[in-house]
């Protein structure tokens, strides 16, 4: 075979060629083999030089192997360019192709793993929680309530890791954004997804911190979404009528023990995981005569004093000998709504309904388990949910009123009856941000504390 370039360079690389005679013409056929052009130029000179250095460059048993191969496609009145083309092509780029195949099995390997080592670490985060290897800024042990959020966080972003893989290097705007839309897809509401966005964001941030990956990027990632009134839950408060009749409400057992705990709850302002564990040795008396409570918050582990203000609440402590009942949240949030949905026959309030956004659960249980199923909301003629107060009542409840009927509190001049800090001192809140999220005043009552301001003032606003 007669082997030549067909550059005009005197540098650089050039491939190198031959020429067929085919079925279908002379072919200047392209081996896909390089050389030096310089070099090439040099040891051409003589036909012992070329074959040297076609030697040198490994070259010379594919230019054998491809003579073979031409002689069989004459042989078999194959030799056209098409089938040249192919011939050299699977004898040259065959090695080629395997490396390169060997390098994407390699190169998926390697990814499979990194992408393993995300799902270790989150399955490892949850179990370092439990056994208390990890702990809070204070040292502290974990709540199990948040440990168990923590399980649910993890396993909503290892359900997505599963249908769509990825490492740590590969996390990026997109893929948030499409975690963002698998959750939506899941029927989570917004406000639910704006929070597991911000724990998956906690969650990459303390890998970081704990020198597990370096994409520094992800840190600055854009992981909210925008949360309007109208996407929320709504969040209710009993008004101070809604808890006397639920206070001189006639109950006995479960549903008594349910409705004392529940009212402790709303003069004090606390979680349930708080107000449902109150010990004797937790009151003391303050060097004024003050009787107290002190608390050190579950969740958080901040430390709180709560006055005992009014008769009712020191009767309901007193009631129990200051030992309050130890009743689970599901047995509260349950019980509760039973008592108020009852209540509601001699409160209109509690029965009427309001627009919210439905809970995953609740989308897909319309009816409640009580045998002849019992409607805990419907849809209105504009397709909204409507749920009747009382149906909104829960262990958590009992928090947002204390906050809200403290900060709805005046004196007889109108005036607030307590700042915002006195406030945030009882209810345990760090940031203002925080502690205003739990005021749940209707936009009507915003209105009449202005009026009444107004009144008070004279006929101007301002």
């Amino acid at each position: 075979m007669n082997i030549y370039i067909r550059s005009k360079k005197t540098e650089g690389k050039a491939d190198l060629y031959t020429t067929i005679r085919c079925a279908d013409g002379v072919y200047h056929a392209n081996l896909h083999m390089q050389v030096d052009i310089k070099k090439w130029i040099e040891c051409s000179k003589t036909e012992r030089k070329k074959a040297n250095f076609l030697d040198s460059m490994n070259y010379t048993q594919k230019i054998q192997e491809i003579e073979k191969g031409i002689k069989v496609l004459r042989k078999y009145h194959k030799c056209t360019k098409e089938e040249v083309d192919k011939l050299i092509e699977n004898i040259v780029l065959h090695e080629v192709r395997e490396e390169m195949v060997k390098r994407e099995e390699t190169k998926s390997k390697l990814e499979s793993e990194r992408r393993k080592k995300f799902k270790e670490y989150a399955q490892n985060y949850v179990k370092e929680l439990e056994c208390g290897e990890r702990r809070t800024i204070k040292n502290k042990l974990y709540a199990e309530g948040t440990i168990q959020h923590w399980r649910q966080v993890v396993s909503k972003v290892l359900d997505f890791h599963k249908k769509y893989p990825f490492s740590w290097d590969e996390i990026n705007q997109a893929l948030i954004n499409r975690f963002i839309t698998y959750l939506e897809n899941d029927d989570l509401n917004k406000t639910s997804i704006q929070k597991l966005m911000k724990d998956f964001k906690k969650l990459i941030k303390d890998a970081e911190i704990e020198g597990v990956h370096e994409n520094f990027r992800a840190r600055n990632l854009n992981y909210t979404i925008e949360v309007r009134e109208r996407d929320k839950s709504t969040e209710v408060y009993l008004t101070t009528e809604e808890l006397r009749g639920l206070y001189d409400m006639k109950l006995s057992g479960v549903e008594e023990k349910v409705r004392d705990v529940f009212l402790i709850g709303c003069f004090i302002g606390q979680r349930v995981s708080d107000y449902g564990r109150i010990e004797p040795d937790w009151f003391s008396t303050t060097t004024n005569g003050v009787k107290v409570i002190n608390i050190q918050q579950k969740k958080t582990g901040n430390e709180v004093c709560i006055p005992i203000v009014g008769n009712q609440l020191e009767t309901l402590l007193e009631k129990y000998n200051y030992c309050v009942p130890k009743i689970c949240e599901v047995e509260i949030d349950r019980t509760i709504k039973d008592i108020c949905e009852r209540l509601s026959v001699f409160i209109p309030s509690l029965a009427v309904k309001e627009k919210t956004i439905l809970k995953k659960h609740e989308k897909h249980a319309l009816y409640t388990n009580k045998e002849g199923g019992r409607k805990l909301f419907e849809i209105n003629e504009k397709g909204e949910c409507i749920k009747p107060k009382w149906a909104m009542v829960a262990s958590h409840t009992a928090r947002r009123t204390c906050i809200t009927n403290m900060y709805l509190a005046r004196k007889s001049d109108g005036t607030p009856k307590y700042t915002i800090g006195e406030m945030m001192h009882v209810s345990g809140h760090k940031t203002e941000t925080q502690f205003r999220g739990y005021i749940k005043c209707s936009l009507n009552e915003y209105a009449e504390m202005v009026a009444a301001a107004n009144d008070k003032d004279g006929d101007n606003l301002f």
